[in-house]
């Protein structure tokens, strides 16, 4: 069954809507434990000492899926930025710019939905390892995980992109360079082909006897191309 455009719309707000009704109903237990422990989760030596567990633990192959796929959506952004003529992703977000609104709408709206997944994932994985969900820690781990590698493969790939156009560029201006200088040589022979011509011919009747002035021609063409003027006439 073919998604249409409407259908893709509607799941991606039901994703970030499911990620948002998530993140808010984690929200009073996490304040419970801060005030109860006295330290923000987030910024806490417990979140350190309980991170490796999210690489062990339920839920450990997004840490492959989704980098993963944050590059595809990268690459394929950054070919976009290429042909559009935008400038690096991140070289464009950190100057500003004309540009800056633009790649910051366009970067949002491709890994919108990954990273609401990416925070969905993060707080099932939360809540079937620890037991309960830190809202703070899943807004962090999962974007994290998308963002980094998104960012980095789009800006790359823009200026791989371009050196590579600049490459192409050049290579075909040398390929072409020699060809237009036969050209310019066959414009200029076809141009003074009747010089050459009888130029030729003064030195053939000089051969055979005749000198130029038994030629009754013109001076210009008389007095013979340059490139035989300077042959010498037997006469025989």
């Amino acid at each position: 069954m073919k998604l249409t455009r409407s259908t893709i719309s509607t799941i991606s707000t039901i994703v970030t809507a499911l990620a948002v009704l998530i993140l808010v109903a984690a929200i009073p237990s996490a304040v419970r434990d801060t005030f109860e422990s006295g330290r923000v989760y987030l910024f806490s030596r417990e979140f350190l000492d309980e991170l490796p567990q999210r690489f062990t633990g339920p839920g450990r192959f997004r840490f492959v899926v989704q980098p993963l796929v944050a590059i595809f959506l990268g690459w394929r952004g950054g070919m976009g930025d290429a042909r559009a003529g935008r400038p690096p992703y991140l070289y464009g977000l950190l100057a500003g710019g004309v540009d800056r609104k633009e790649l910051l709408r366009s970067g949002l709206a491709a890994i919108r939905d990954l990273i609401a997944i990416g925070i969905v994932l993060d707080a099932v994985a939360q809540l079937l390892i620890y037991g309960e969900v830190h809202p703070a820690a899943a807004l962090v781990v999962g974007p994290v995980l998308i963002c980094i590698p998104y960012a980095a493969v789009r800006a790359l790939t823009n200026r791989v992109a371009h050196l590579t156009q600049a490459r192409i560029r050049q290579v075909s201006t040398q390929k072409v360079a020699p060809r237009r200088g036969r050209n310019e040589v066959a414009t200029w022979m076809t141009r003074n082909f009747s010089v050459l011509a009888f130029g030729l011919a003064r030195l053939l009747c000089g051969n055979l006897g005749y000198g130029p002035d038994r030629l009754h021609l013109p001076a210009r063409i008389r007095n013979g191309c340059p490139s035989f003027s300077g042959l010498p006439i037997v006469v025989g």
